[in-house]
């Protein structure tokens, strides 16, 4: 086998880094991409020659992403052949090598660089490489100075009217001439292509090798596949040697010189060695202490035996990698935010560029050699167990080797992941502006927040397209327009994820301040940009609450829209298991079509009764215990009254009375009604009682040790309220003949006491001795005895002044809360007084993300209902814990021990169902 075969097999087995050539010198390679040049379209997407119009279009149409290279994960990067996919696109040809040359232009001026900072673009799809991003206090010009500046002379069109591709011009400088002069010569060049792309190859392929450091003799005594293995092992102590020389420049070429020189400024010194360089003297000490053991192995039999017990004990002292691994972006950060306000420190850097031994590698090329040498190590110690015998010891060493140093790569991940997340979060956080008035805490340096995916998307406008940059966090979605001094303009209010959903097919219906755009080009897959309506790829994104809206984001691609999905979709389950605080219970799910609305609920013994607008509903078997896990058939739901309209419900058990308020008339049954055996079948045996006509809504509850009924009869402008005290034993302990003569002459309810308010009334409270009223005018409390009024806030603190002061606020609910305090939930806000009615917390309020109609208190949790959502928070920090989507909800029960609701589905049907509590979250 010659030394060139070997170095082929070497580079396949180890898959060493792979360096794709062009096929022949740059004059040739010049003329058979310009000669393929014919193969672009009309109109490239912008001018090609001028490479800060290629590099601006470049940057926001390649798709950044974390890859994975050599075990070890690097975010925001691209893979060299997308790179040249996306110019291949902007230029329009298919000329890869042209489109290449017009890369590595860019990446000569510093745009974007190879994650390891060691070799220029190459079209492959294993090399990585990621932007250029200087950070520093004055952002106004940065993204425009970092730009390319110049003139790709290859693509530059000629001043000659006559010039045609076809025709050769008669001008020596013409930038067509070589594609003329190939045109003409075509079968010439592509014979000369073929020889230089075999020279490349055996240009490639010399190199040191095993092979050719022994005596002949040695080589010949060993199998082909022995000598494939000493050649990987070879490679790993040269590799080794150039890594520990590396670690011995970055000592003497970068770390004493700044020590000795004025390069920056004495007091802060010593920390910036420290910040950028970290702990690289240990990495030191420990590739030292290894390179030695291996070059004795080495000396001690030139077809080294073994070299697994020398990375088994060795890996256990990898660790201090993992520190140097986690903050190497924050050692990355520092020396962009130097070099961007320090000239004197690029000047220096550039000298050190300039040494042999620096082979014109910046310093980054060096800092991150610790990284990208640990994550060598598995590559190039699996194919030395591969070519090792069966009994070979390192068939068993290396293995448990691999492990130790898995783990180490494992760890670097994680902590560099979490620390290049932190730098990013508090960069952006320092970027973001708001419209005045408009700023909130984003909360994005709270700690274990994480961007999960950022891009550009775009959004159309009537009149002009708006590009977007977009940003996935684990809690929120967040959608900005980037300013030409770097900083992003918030663009649309902040979306939580528990309020965001969206959809694929087609917008949903839209709100009278919805914002809806359609489509337009941009993204990250430059293949799929495109002015047809039909090529867009949309996402309709829709905002639930008060702050929301509607609005239609384009991705480039199918793929570039999936991956968004993909990724919110997973964040949004993620985020909803962790902080799950209640369950929906399904009790029925079908037989209730939307025509026959649920409007009230509430169980009974065995017996769930539903109102509905077509009449009273039972269902039996309504299991009894408290996790309500069998859903009930629509079978087992029988009419019982037939009645319209039925929005309230209630029992009254110790007096043997159903309560029904239907069509605004109060009704009153005996028990008896809720036995189906007994019923008629037509549901037409009971007509009930009447207690009250014109009636708004009811109430039973217990006040002053008395179980009473308030009767609401509400128009716009006054409310009369009938206080209702149960009468009698309850016809279930009479008997015989008595029984059935109280059955008939019973009133059921008697008036206990009477009252009016000149205002429209909502709600009624119980509270210890007094009877709360939810009006117009806030809160009423209403003395029984005296049937006086007055008002529960405190006219006289002002830092009431923001609810006493606002008429359109709506008083729902208030809750007796821990401390003897109150908690009172109007439509827009909740807050806290005490029991003078003055506020408890003054710098405390809850601003509800929607606009409930309903509210329960299931401690300590409030809970409000309103149409799209269930919104759980928090009672003493008034945290969103949970929210649960929904569709056309209604609260059927607002009871804490039997929270029911009913929604519609996707079938035209309603559900009923109980919000459970977790066990773990229940207030013991």
């Amino acid at each position: 086998m010659s030394a060139v075969q070997t170095n082929i097999a070497i580079n396949n087995l180890v898959r060493n880094l792979s360096t794709p050539t062009l096929a022949h010198s740059s004059s040739h390679r010049s003329q058979r991409s310009i000669a393929n040049s014919e193969s672009m379209h009309e109109v490239s997407i912008v001018y090609p020659a001028l490479l800060s119009q290629v590099a601006m279009a470049f940057k926001s149409r390649v798709s950044l992403d974390t890859h994975l290279k050599d075990l070890l994960e690097y975010t925001d990067s691209f893979f060299g052949r997308d790179g040249v996919d996306v110019l291949c696109y902007i230029i329009k040809t298919s000329d890869r090598n042209l489109s290449l040359l017009l890369g590595r232009a860019l990446d000569a001026q510093g745009f974007f660089h190879d994650v390891t900072y060691t070799h220029r673009l190459r079209d492959s799809p294993h090399e990585l490489y990621k932007f250029e991003s200087w950070e520093s206090e004055d952002t106004k010009t940065r993204d425009l100075d970092l730009l390319p500046h110049g003139v790709f002379t290859l693509l530059t069109d000629c001043y000659v009217p006559t010039c045609t591709r076809d025709q050769l011009c008669y001008s020596i400088t013409c930038p067509r001439r070589i594609e003329q002069r190939t045109r003409l010569h075509r079968q010439a060049n592509m014979l000369l292509s073929r020889h230089y792309s075999k020279g490349s190859i055996n240009e490639k392929a010399i190199g040191t090798l095993w092979s050719t450091s022994v005596s002949k003799e040695i080589v010949a005594s060993v199998s082909d596949k022995e000598r494939l293995r000493q050649e990987v092992i070879f490679e790993i102590i040269n590799g080794e040697r150039e890594f520990v020389e590396d670690l011995d420049i970055m000592t003497k070429v970068f770390i004493q010189p700044l020590r000795e020189r004025n390069i920056i400024e004495p007091e802060r010194k010593e920390k910036f060695i420290q910040d950028v360089f970290l702990n690289i003297t240990e990495l030191h000490t420990i590739n030292s202490k290894l390179l030695r053991k291996l070059l004795i192995r080495q000396k001690e039999n030139p077809v080294v035996d073994k070299i697994g017990d020398i990375f088994i004990n060795i890996a256990n002292e990898f660790y201090p990698y993992v520190e140097y691994g986690a903050k190497q972006v924050y050692a990355k950060n520092l020396l962009d935010e130097e070099k961007a306000s320090n000239l004197d420190f690029v000047k220096f850097l550039k000298e050190c560029e300039r040494l042999p031994a620096l082979r014109k590698l910046p310093l980054e090329s060096f800092l991150a050699r610790p990284t990208t040498r640990m994550g060598r190590y598995p590559l190039l110690l699996k194919p030395v167990m591969e070519k090792s015998a069966e009994t070979h010891p390192d068939r068993t060493l290396i293995p448990q080797a691999l492990l130790s140093i898995r783990e180490v790569l494992a760890s670097i991940n994680v902590e560099a992941g979490k620390a290049d997340n932190i730098v990013k979060l508090s960069r952006l956080d320092r970027q973001l502006q708001f419209d005045e008035g408009e700023k909130e805490d984003l909360r994005l340096n709270d700690e274990g927040r994480t961007i999960v995916r950022d891009g550009k998307l775009m959004l159309k406008r009537s009149g002009n397209d708006m590009e977007l940059s977009v940003f996935l966090f684990d809690h929120m979605f967040l959608i900005t327009r980037k300013k030409e001094n770097g900083h992003y303009k918030v663009a649309r209010k902040p979306i939580p994820l528990e309020l965001l959903t969206f959809r694929l097919d087609k917008p949903p219906p839209q709100k009278p301040n919805s914002i809806s755009h359609k489509h337009t080009h941009s993204g990250s897959n430059p293949m799929a940009l495109t002015d047809s309506a039909s090529r867009t790829f949309p996402i309709f994104i829709s905002h639930l609450g008060q702050s929301g809206g509607q609005y239609t984001l384009l991705a480039s691609s199918q793929a570039d829209r999936q991956s968004w999905c993909d990724a919110i979709e997973k964040q949004k389950t993620i985020l909803s298991e962790r902080k799950k605080r209640f369950e929906i219970v399904s009790l029925v799910s079908s037989g209730f079509p939307v025509s026959n609305r649920i409007n009230c609920s509430i169980s009974y013994l065995d017996r769930l009764i539903l109102g509905t607008d077509f009449g009273l509903f039972v269902g039996t078997e309504y299991p009894t215990s408290t996790d309500l896990l069998t859903e009930l058939n629509e079978n087992r739901f029988v009419k019982v009254i037939d009645l319209e309209r039925i929005v309230q419900v209630d029992v009254l058990p110790n007096n043997d009375n159903l309560l029904v308020l239907s069509d605004k008339t109060l009704l009153s049954f005996p028990l008896q009604v809720l036995n189906i055996s007994e019923v008629d079948t037509t549901g037409a045996g009971y007509k009930g009682k009447k207690i009250g006509s014109h009636v708004s809504f009811f109430k039973q509850g217990i006040c002053a040790e008395r179980t009473l009924v308030c009767a609401v009869k509400s128009t716009a402008l006054t409310a009369t309220i009938k206080v209702l005290e149960p009468v009698g034993l309850g016809v279930n302990n009479l008997r015989g003949k008595i029984g059935k003569l109280f059955r008939a002459t019973n009133d059921a309810l008697r008036v206990y006491k009477e009252f009016y308010i000149p205002t429209e009334s909502k709600s009624i409270h119980y509270l210890k001795s007094k009877l709360c009223v939810g009006c117009a005018k806030g809160f009423e409390i209403v003395d029984l005895e005296s049937l006086n009024t007055q008002g529960l806030l405190d006219p006289t603190d002002e830092s009431l002044d923001f609810v006493l002061k606002k008429e359109t606020v709506r008083p729902i609910s208030i809750f007796r809360v821990r401390d003897g305090d109150f908690f009172l939930c109007y439509n827009e806000f909740g807050f806290y007084i005490d029991r003078l009615g003055r506020r408890a917390k003054t710098d405390w309020l809850v601003q509800w993300a929607g606009a409930p109609t309903a509210f329960s208190f299931a401690p300590p949790y409030i809970i409000a209902f309103e149409p799209s959502f269930i919104e759980i928070r928090h009672v003493d920090t008034g945290e969103l814990q949970q929210i649960i989507q929904t569709n056309n909800l209604r609260a059927l029960n607002a009871d804490s021990d039997a929270l029911h609701c009913a929604m519609d589905l996707m079938d035209d049907m309603q559900q009923v169902f109980r919000l459970q509590p977790i066990d773990q979250f229940r207030l013991r």
